[in-house]
């Protein structure tokens, strides 16, 4: 849910930015199930890319910084993965690995 309000409190305008590019879910290995949400917005930073998982960091004036890293946490606690791939003007992509 966190990575779907993001989108709706980004810079960018909504006129211009699809909530989802693509949501695909599909089975990796016969072990894994990958989700992967893209989106079409201002993309994230290079230098904010290491600090978005981190407890307590935000960008939004009224954001507590702990959606992402909270659901990070629930992820790792079950051995899986969360990655996050974006360019700058461009979009962002999150592999969720169940």
């Amino acid at each position: 849910m966190t990575l779907f309000s993001n989108v709706f409190s980004g810079p960018s305008s909504l006129s211009s930015c699809k909530i989802s590019e693509y949501a695909k879910t599909f089975v990796l290995d016969r072990s894994k199930i990958v989700v992967q949400i893209a989106d079409n917005g201002d993309g994230i930073e290079d230098i904010m890319l290491d600090q978005i998982f981190a407890s307590f960091f935000t960008t939004k004036k009224e954001g507590s910084g702990i959606g992402l890293s909270l659901g990070r946490q629930i992820i790792l606690l079950h051995l899986e993965s969360i990655n996050v791939n974006s360019q700058f003007g461009k979009g962002t992509v999150f592999t969720i690995k169940l």
